[in-house]
């Protein structure tokens, strides 16, 4: 539990608004933003990677070219902080798989 409460702590820094995304058609970018900590939650800790795994994979993603407005991965559309604490999932990038 202590584990997920530093993941949810990570999350103060999505604070930039989507320029466009057919996503918000049907939700406001807050309304998105606001269902990442409970999808996070929803993670049984089998499929969860650990915190230091997930830190680590979060920084490939910021590092990475891929990335579009701070939480959307341009080659998948997903929202890296939902992705990257799945052990099931991996980087998507067609060019180099970061993690």
């Amino acid at each position: 539990m202590k584990e997920k409460n530093k993941i949810l702590d990570s999350l103060d820094f999505i604070d930039i608004e989507c320029k466009r995304c057919s996503m918000e058609d049907i939700l406001s970018f807050e309304q998105i933003k606001s269902q990442i900590p409970e999808y996070l939650e929803s993670i049984d800790e089998d499929v969860r990677v650990t915190d230091e795994e997930y830190r680590a994979r979060l920084g490939l993603c910021f590092e990475c070219e891929g990335l579009s407005f701070g939480v959307t991965c341009k080659y998948c559309g997903c929202f890296v902080q939902m992705r990257a604490l799945n052990i099931n999932r991996h980087c998507p990038s067609p060019l180099i798989k970061l993690w």
